[in-house]
């Protein structure tokens, strides 16, 4: 193994104890690693949001992993490890409208924060998704140190994935009640700094049926 991929096995290895320790601080549990991606859960969006903006945090002042951060809260169906629903496919498309250093969340989870919450957020509007019903209003974390992402940069994005068909690999991360989703793609140049990760929260209720497994009707 050369040096780069040394570099990268200790990178993913420190990222992954980075996720036990902060999902165990805000009262979740990491559930599984899924190749690129890890799978955590939490009982409360609030945990969920303070759990990634502490990971975001961290990052920023490591400079060690760039990420992009989505948080969605639905009903979802969980079985034998596995996570499924609209929830899913809502979360995934919300992170992928994020930049490096940012957290965006649903309207659905900011109403969850309460009111006195330490987190500053900004409203970035509602933007349709592909394959979403009703648009979706999007807020981002705007604490120091993270990135605020350009509602016009996000639709310019928006639109390019639409035509292109393109979207971002999935990780769920539930548990009981809520969940964490995390899905994150590792660019490692040769230096490693220029690395990007892309995690997306998915706070959700779990329902006790069968459904049809999300990753096999995913549109790549």
């Amino acid at each position: 193994m050369g040096t780069n991929e040394d570099l990268a096995f200790e990178l993913v290895k420190k990222n992954t104890q980075l996720h036990k320790d902060m999902t165990a601080k805000y009262k979740g549990r990491l559930v599984k690693e899924m190749g690129d991606g890890i799978l955590c859960a939490f009982s409360r969006a609030e945990d969920a949001v303070q759990a990634a903006h502490e990971i975001q945090s961290n990052y920023i002042r490591s400079q060690e992993l760039n990420l992009r951060i989505g948080l969605h809260m639905g009903e979802i169906i969980e079985e034998g490890g596995d996570v499924f629903g609209d929830a899913v496919n809502i979360a995934s498309r919300i992170q992928t409208l994020g930049s490096p250093k940012s957290v965006l969340l649903s309207d659905k989870v900011y109403c969850q924060l309460p009111q006195k919450s330490n987190l500053q957020t900004v409203n970035l509007g509602t933007f349709e998704l592909k394959n979403v019903e009703k648009p979706i209003e999007i807020h981002a974390l705007a604490t120091p140190g993270l990135v605020v992402p350009k509602r016009g940069e996000m639709l310019k994005l928006l639109e390019s994935r639409i035509k292109k068909g393109m979207l971002a690999a999935l990780i769920i991360l539930s548990l009981l009640s809520a969940g964490l989703w995390f899905n994150y793609n590792t660019m490692v140049n040769k230096s490693i700094k220029e690395s990007e990760k892309s995690i997306a929260v998915l706070p959700f209720s779990s329902l006790n049926q069968k459904e049809e497994d999300f990753f096999d009707r995913w549109p790549y």
